[in-house]
């Protein structure tokens, strides 16, 4: 093979798109010792593929240890009522949490009161009061904004 055809081989080959017999050239072309300088960083590829191929899986003998086996199982008993009382308890402090948020949230909600007001100035009273109130979660809310901005700011994540 010229070096125009393996160069296409290994191309294709990089974007998986070779089939089964332009694979089989290439490791023919690697196999066979006659390997161009300008392909000699993808030689240990196919120097690994020749060897696990050459592995023999039929030598390898496995034994199963009889001893450890009932000592696991003992164990893994052991964590498995472990893991419910686990289980048992998160449960319980998620469904505190919940009941307590629930109960706190229905206390501090705020109502609204209407005033009928028929003097001016008594009226201009009122509004400045309702204008200073949201003017002052305003500010907190924008406070809070610009803290978090900071923080960002800090953390260069938005450049």
């Amino acid at each position: 093979m010229n070096n125009t055809e393996i160069n296409n081989l290994l191309n294709k080959y990089w974007n998986a798109e070779t089939n089964i017999h332009e694979e089989l050239k290439l490791k023919e072309y690697y196999n066979s010792g006659k390997v161009a300088e300008e392909h000699q960083d993808a030689a240990p590829l196919f120097q690994i593929f020749k060897m696990e191929s050459s592995i023999n899986a039929s030598n390898i003998e496995i034994k199963a240890p009889t001893e450890t086996l009932a000592r696991e199982s003992r164990v893994y008993q052991l964590n498995k009522s472990w893991r419910a009382i686990a289980a048992v308890f998160v449960i319980a402090l998620a469904s505190i949490f919940v009941v307590k948020s629930t109960l706190n949230t229905g206390n501090t909600s705020k109502k609204a009161t209407i005033v009928n007001v028929e003097d001016p100035e008594e009226a201009l009273a009122y509004t400045k009061m309702a204008l200073a109130m949201v003017s002052k979660n305003y500010r907190k809310g924008s406070d809070k904004l610009s803290i978090g901005m900071e923080n960002v700011n800090k953390m260069n994540i938005i450049k």
